[in-house]
């Protein structure tokens, strides 16, 4: 990808400690998707409209490979090449996407399928069965440990940047093509049954709507793409779950407040709405980081 001509290298995102950014030419069209936040339904909608297949992500399929052309085809840019790529001609005149998940629900989503799901689950699912949760080498690790560890870490890192260094999954949203400041839309989206337009699904249809408004003989559908990104889906696979058990996993203050400490710059950087939830069940938490310039004096702690 040295100067984005004529051919560029498709790579397999568990090849690098990186978020994604899928390029579409044919539908002048970026998205920039960090793990978690449904890469794998992203993926394959933007290799389609650029008519590309897609490799068998549901069989594990990820390997590289190599497109012909990137004046019809679509790319996979992982690391430094999203600098490269929104620093160059190709990106001019594109439609830029950020498409980011309510940092809590990813969290917890990320530990569900990395860390709460035994051998054999994995391997029923079809997922990498060595895969481990990070920092533990042993399995089903209470929620409460696995996120204190990683605050403790990150605490403890040189620069406090030990979230940046860790498994993709848990790396923060602002980081990599998540900091670059030329996104024209912006989706953050969490799963509410109670506020639907918070939802993936409508945020996806808004976005196609203005796509083809912008442009009208761009290669998408809005059928197409309320299939790729249905208003629910089924818990499977990559898919946890995770917004419903919001209530059971984040029941403790120590436990939101270890996980906001490692993730209150996203919500900050990225203007992404706290849940509705967290006023809900810990109005304390919610009001002092309403009220405190610094979110950090909000998340001390509670001695027991």
């Amino acid at each position: 990808l040295s100067h984005l001509t004529p051919s560029i290298v498709l790579f397999s995102i568990f090849t690098c400690v990186r978020g994604d950014l899928f390029v579409s030419v044919p539908a002048k069209l970026s998205v920039c998707v960090p793990l978690k936040s449904a890469i794998t339904r992203w993926r394959p909608f933007v290799a389609s409209i650029s008519g590309v297949p897609p490799p068998d992500t549901a069989a594990g399929n990820w390997a590289p490979g190599v497109l012909s052309s990137l004046s019809s085809g679509f790319g996979d840019m992982l690391g430094s090449q999203w600098q490269q790529f929104y620093s160059s001609n190709w990106s001019q005149g594109m439609t830029h996407v950020l498409a980011v998940r309510d940092p809590l629900e990813r969290l917890l989503s990320g530990y569900l399928e990395k860390c709460a799901r035994t051998f054999l689950e994995r391997r029923a699912l079809k997922l990498k069965v060595d895969s481990h949760c990070i920092n533990f080498w042993r399995q089903n690790v209470s929620f409460s440990d696995f996120v204190h560890k990683l605050r403790t870490e990150q605490r403890l890192s040189r620069g406090g940047r030990y979230i940046q260094h860790i498994d993709a999954h848990f790396r923060a949203q602002s980081s990599d093509c998540g900091s670059h400041n030329g996104f024209t839309h912006v989706l953050r989206w969490r799963t509410d049954p109670e506020s639907p337009e918070s939802s993936l699904h409508s945020q996806v249809m808004r976005l196609c709507n203005d796509l083809l408004r912008a442009r009208p003989t761009a290669p998408i559908s809005l059928t197409h793409c309320a299939a790729s990104f249905p208003a629910t889906w089924e818990v499977k696979g990559h898919a946890t779950g995770s917004a419903s058990l919001t209530s059971v996993y984040y029941d403790s203050p120590n436990v939101v407040k270890d996980a906001l400490f490692l993730y209150h710059r996203d919500y900050a950087a990225l203007k992404i709405p706290y849940p509705p939830w967290l006023a809900e069940m810990h109005p304390d938490i919610r009001q002092c980081l309403d009220r405190s310039a610094v979110a950090s004096k909000c998340l001390q702690p509670s001695k027991s």
